[in-house]
């Protein structure tokens, strides 16, 4: 076991540093050398006339049989994203945002 820790402890030593002005980057020199990456919650502003009608969520993408994703969902990726679909806000809404 003190085997398998030392070689996890000599990897994160070895890793290649992130490309330069990256987030990770950034962030990794504001934390401890072992601190988890920070969390980036991902955001999607949309605009169109008709609006936004794709799935907002990895798993809706998935075609399975009814129930399958049941019995395979901790095993499927769970995540989603922000959607901010603007197209029915009125312009002065849309400006008092940016206030």
């Amino acid at each position: 076991m003190l085997a398998l820790v030392d070689g996890l402890r000599n990897a994160r030593q070895r890793r290649a540093p992130p490309a330069p002005g990256s987030i990770t980057r950034r962030a990794r020199s504001n934390f401890a050398p072992a601190a988890a990456a920070p969390a980036i919650p991902p955001v999607v502003l949309h605009h169109s006339e008709t609006g936004w009608s794709a799935a907002i969520a990895f798993q809706e993408l998935i075609d399975l049989p009814p129930g399958t994703l049941a019995l395979i969902a901790e095993h499927v990726p769970h995540f989603r994203f922000v959607l901010d679909d603007i197209r029915a806000e009125a312009d002065e809404a849309l400006r008092a945002r940016g206030r």
